[in-house]
């Protein structure tokens, strides 16, 4: 059965949308008119979590406000930032709110729907520290792309490049208590840069790569996307 608590990061500061969204958090960024946040919390739904932890920072009084006016499917806890801390020191910050053995992390900012139960169960089958989903784009100069071993192991981040294609992080982690636990982290750092120094250390992590070259996959922190996510996202969510 797939994990069933969620810690969603919705706390950044979305600087490069400020220019279009002046007055809103970025997980509220109207698509189609309706907050981008209900597209990925419908698809969550429908995979079936039962609970979802918020981790808040900018203007989080806005999305607590939104989502108390909704009815979902799962209970729905917050713990909001008195000061940034980056995607890892929140998820640092709500993991004490969880306490399934298998966490599921999602980005506030991007959508990627991956089929949660299979990605759980590769992840099982590995015996992975950390999971992601990974998405082939073409071009992908716009993202920093993955080396990954032929077993789907995540061998490298590498930087951003002009490359015809190439995999990349689509912003959904699976996380083994056991090996969250067992680390020390510090209370404010970025969650990809860890995993990057990570995988550069002997026997520090295995990081598995959940490879689905078809999916659709929206990051609205980039201009351009969220643009095209207002007839993307109706159309496919």
């Amino acid at each position: 059965m797939a994990p069933v608590e969620g810690i969603i990061l919705a706390g950044g500061l979305g600087t490069r949308l400020r220019a279009v969204l002046p007055d809103l958090p970025k997980p509220l960024a109207p698509v189609a008119g309706k907050p981008f946040l209900s597209y990925v919390l419908s698809y969550l739904a429908r995979q079936g979590l039962k609970r979802l932890v918020f981790a808040l920072g900018y203007q989080a009084e806005a999305i607590q406000h939104w989502l108390a006016s909704q009815a979902w499917p799962f209970a729905v806890d917050f713990v909001v930032e008195k000061e940034p801390l980056g995607t890892g020191g929140a998820i640092r910050h709500a993991w004490s709110h969880t306490t399934s053995p298998h966490i599921l992390v999602v980005n506030g900012d991007t959508f990627c729907p991956a089929a949660i139960e299979p990605f759980y169960q590769a992840h099982l089958q590995k015996g992975a520290d950390v999971s992601l989903v990974s998405v082939s784009v073409s071009p992908a100069d716009r993202y920093g792309t993955l080396l990954i071993s032929p077993d789907g192991w995540v061998q490298a981040f590498q930087e951003k490049a002009p490359r015809h294609s190439g995999w990349i992080n689509a912003g959904l982690y699976l996380i083994r208590r056991t090996w969250w636990e067992k680390n020390a982290f510090p209370r404010a750092f970025s969650w990809e840069t860890y995993l990057q120094e990570a995988l550069q250390k002997p026997a520090a992590l295995r990081l598995y790569a959940h490879q689905l070259p078809d999916l659709p996959f929206i990051d609205i922190g980039i201009p351009e996307d969220y643009d095209r996510a207002q007839t993307y996202l109706p159309a496919h969510a």
